[in-house]
């Protein structure tokens, strides 16, 4: 760089922040290397070893278009096992987490050549669960001492009142005309979607199971839902637990 100068011309931006920016999982191969590549993406500063997965990071990096393809709005999701048919169904109550913190200088010694010189403490929160169900906190924000304590104090109430409605109604409750009709005349699960045949599956411990017809039901409402195959039924159980997305 000429000291004249403000500005200087970056040939190659990928080998001059090569040390600084974070590659992918797969270490580079050598330059000589037939397949060697390269690259850093200039629009979110990630470094690629695959020209492959380059090319299918590009597709929602630069155009702005989400790599995700979400399903077609009306269509249904096919599942090929049993462990897939679980995640067919909406989770019943979500939770979103986010949390600020205060940046405290200290002096403290890590290693040979480490000094850690501050230290991230928790001030605040945002916690916003997104469900139907009747939960009495479902947005919280809090900001001041024991955060961390707080916060664990209202993600335990928010469960307990999960757990206890999810046990509410565990039994089907007795249909009406219109909906015992609607369960026998049903042809397809309201599940997966697939003919109600009755037909013999296996299990992974190697037992067979009838297929039946049975009642779905909503053990939050006591709502029925409609016909499903067993293996469906089995396999949409309530979920035992709450997920929730820490923002970094």
């Amino acid at each position: 760089m000429h000291e004249n100068f403000h500005y200087t011309l970056i040939k190659n931006f990928s080998s001059f922040a090569h040390n600084v920016v974070p590659s992918t999982l797969t270490m580079p191969k050598k330059k000589d290397d037939p397949d060697y590549f390269y690259h850093i993406c200039r629009k979110c500063l990630i470094a690629f070893t695959y020209k492959t997965t380059y090319t299918n990071h590009k597709e929602f990096c630069i155009t702005g278009q989400c790599g995700v393809k979400m399903p077609i709005p009306g269509s249904v999701l096919k599942s090929k096992d049993y462990m897939q048919r679980k995640y067919m169904s909406k989770h019943p109550i979500v939770g979103f987490l986010d949390f600020e913190s205060i940046l405290e200088p200290m002096n403290e010694h890590a290693g040979e050549s480490t000094v850690k010189t501050q230290i991230h403490k928790p001030s605040s929160f945002g916690l916003y669960f997104v469900t139907d169900l009747d939960i009495t906190n479902k947005h919280t924000l809090y900001r001041g001492e024991d955060v961390m304590q707080i916060l664990m104090s209202v993600i335990k109430d928010v469960s307990k009142q999960y757990l206890e409605l999810s046990v509410k109604f565990p039994i089907c409750p007795v249909l009406t005309k219109e909906e015992e009709t609607k369960f026998k005349n049903a042809k397809y699960c309201c599940i997966c979607n697939k003919w109600l045949n009755g037909a013999t599956y296996v299990t992974k411990a190697g037992k067979c199971m009838k297929d039946y017809r049975v009642r779905h039901h909503c053990h939050f409402t006591n709502k029925f839902i409609g016909a499903a195959r067993t293996i469906c039924n089995l396999a949409n159980s309530v979920p035992d637990f709450i997920p929730i997305y820490a923002h970094n």
